[in-house]
């Protein structure tokens, strides 16, 4: 290769990364599965580029999971088309982010102090050091719990499967817990 040829080289590969970046915060705002998943499986070499040869496999890993997501997942598939990447924060266009993103940062906000503002102890630390933060952990965990349930349902992957059910999503472990954290 000839030494002129080089730096047009170098840009035209820095113009595909950007392309790649640009195009996957472009699925998630515009909620689009289908081209969230083609750049999900154009990533890996970025990051093998990076030295971050994590990412890049679990990149590999989730890319196959999404091109085979409506075999092992009957019905998932549909929903992601529905719009289930992505949510909306605010009525502002285009202000989308990933649901995963915005489940952690809200789940961090509340376990990290009582106002949710983040000022006292981080994550785990939050909910065993801070007795406010476990106490709304414990509250909020059969939400979960049951928010979990109806969409396993919704999606038909699961029935009634009480032998399998958390000991603490029991309908009298719920009780037990309700009366605790009020006598409290």
């Amino acid at each position: 290769m000839e030494i002129w040829a080089k730096p047009p080289r170098f840009w035209l590969e820095y113009m595909d990364c950007v392309w790649r970046v640009l195009s996957i915060n472009r699925a998630v705002k515009m909620n689009d599965f289908d081209g969230y998943k083609a750049v999900i499986n154009a990533m890996p070499d970025l990051f093998v580029c990076s030295d971050q040869q994590n990412y890049a496999r679990f990149l590999t890993y989730f890319g196959y999971f999404l091109e085979h997501i409506e075999e092992t997942h009957p019905g998932a598939e549909k929903l992601l088309h529905a719009g289930a990447i992505s949510v909306a924060r605010s009525h502002i266009p285009g202000n989308r982010c990933h649901t995963d993103k915005m489940i952690e940062e809200t789940a961090m906000k509340w376990l990290k102090s009582k106002s949710g503002s983040g000022t006292s102890s981080v994550g785990i630390c939050g909910i065993t050091s801070n007795y406010g933060a476990s106490q709304r952990h414990i509250l909020i965990a059969h939400a979960k719990g049951e928010f979990v349930e109806k969409m396993w349902n919704m999606v038909g992957c699961q029935s009634n499967h009480s032998e399998n059910q958390q000991r603490d999503l029991r309908p009298r472990e719920i009780i037990g817990l309700r009366s605790k954290c009020s006598a409290q």
